[in-house]
C-alpha cells in the first residue's frame, strides 16, 4: 500500500488539529482563572493537546493518567501544573512542556523517565522530585535553556547529555546532587535551604539563657555579719570594746574587796580579847 506525500501530509494537518495545535485547547481553560480540570477518565495526555493554548494557566492532573504525550503543552502559557495525589504517572514524554511559563514543578514519585527536551526553554526554576522517585532516566537537553537554580536528582539516573546546559547552574550536574540556588549541597534528598544557628549549650535559645556575668566582684563580709555599709560594721566594733571594759573594771574591783576584807581580818585577829590579862 502506497501513500502520497500528499496524503501524508493531510494525516499529519488533521492530526495536529485535533490535538490541539493553532491555539486549540483540547478542553477549554475556566475563562476567570484560566484553570483545566482533567477529567479522570482519561489515562493519557495526547499529543499537543494544549499545545499553544494560550487561555491556559493551570492544570490538575487526575492520578490515571500513566503518560503526558511529546509536545502536550508545548507554547502554552501553562504556569502551574498539579498532580493528584497517589498519581500514577510514568512518562513526561518528549518536549512535553517545552517553552511553558511553569517555575516550580514536583514530580510525582512514580515517574520513570522524562524524555528529550521535556522542559526545554521554560521559565522552570525549582524543581522536585517526590521520595522514593522511580525516575530512571532524564533525556537529552531535558532542562536546557532554563532557569533551573535547585533540583533533587534521584540517585541512580541515567542522565543524558547536555540536560542542564545554558542554565544558571554547572552544566555537569548528576544523579544523587542536591542543588539549592545552584550550589551542590549534601544528600539526603530532604535538607532545608537555610541551616539554623546551633545551640551548643542546649538550652532555649533566647537572652536569658546565658548568665549574665558581674563585672565588679563584692568585697568579702570576713565577719560572718550580713553585708552593710562600713558605718555600720565599725560601729559593731565599738560596741564590742564597751562590753569589755566593765569586765576588766568589775574584776580588780572584786580583788580590791578581797584584799581589804583580808586586812580587816588580820587587823581584828591582832586586837587582844577582852579578859585575856
Amino acid at each position: 500500500m502506497k501513500f502520497t506525500l500528499a496524503a501524508v501530509m493531510l494525516v499529519l494537518a488533521n492530526a495536529a488539529h485535533v490535538h490541539g495545535d493553532h491555539d486549540d485547547c483540547a478542553i477549554q481553560p475556566d475563562q476567570a482563572t484560566g484553570a483545566v480540570d482533567v477529567p479522570s477518565d482519561w489515562t493519557e495526555i495526547e499529543w499537543g493537546a494544549f499545545q499553544k493554548c494560550k487561555t491556559i494557566i493551570s492544570i490538575r492532573i487526575p492520578m490515571e493518567i500513566v503518560k503526558i504525550s511529546p509536545f502536550a503543552f508545548d507554547y502554552s502559557n501553562l504556569e502551574v501544573v498539579e498532580f493528584d495525589a497517589g498519581s500514577k504517572l510514568e512518562t513526561i514524554d518528549d518536549g512535553a512542556f517545552t517553552n511553558t511559563m511553569i517555575k516550580n514543578i514536583i514530580i510525582p514519585s512514580s515517574v520513570i523517565s522524562i524524555n528529550a527536551q521535556a522542559f526545554f526553554g521554560s521559565i522552570l526554576k525549582v524543581v522536585e522530585f517526590e521520595a522514593g522517585s522511580k525516575l530512571e532516566t532524564i533525556g537529552n537537553e531535558a532542562f536546557r535553556f532554563t532557569s533551573i537554580k535547585t533540583i533533587n536528582i534521584p540517585k541512580g539516573v541515567q542522565v543524558g547529555t547536555k540536560v542542564f546546559d545554558n542554565t544558571p547552574c554547572p552544566a555537569n550536574l548528576q544523579a544523587g546532587n542536591y542543588v539549592v540556588n545552584c550550589n551542590i549541597v549534601a544528600v539526603p534528598s530532604t535538607i532545608p535551604t537555610t541551616i539554623p544557628s546551633k545551640n551548643p549549650t542546649g538550652r532555649p535559645s533566647g537572652p536569658s539563657s546565658i548568665p549574665t556575668i558581674p563585672t565588679t566582684i563584692p568585697s568579702k563580709n570576713l565577719s560572718g555579719r550580713p553585708s552593710g555599709s562600713s558605718s555600720k560594721i565599725s560601729t559593731g566594733l565599738k560596741k564590742s570594746k564597751a562590753t569589755k571594759a566593765p569586765k576588766t573594771k568589775n574584776s580588780k574591783e572584786i580583788k580590791n574587796k578581797k584584799s581589804k576584807k583580808k586586812s580587816k581580818a588580820e587587823k581584828s585577829s591582832q586586837v587582844p580579847k577582852k579578859g585575856g590579862k
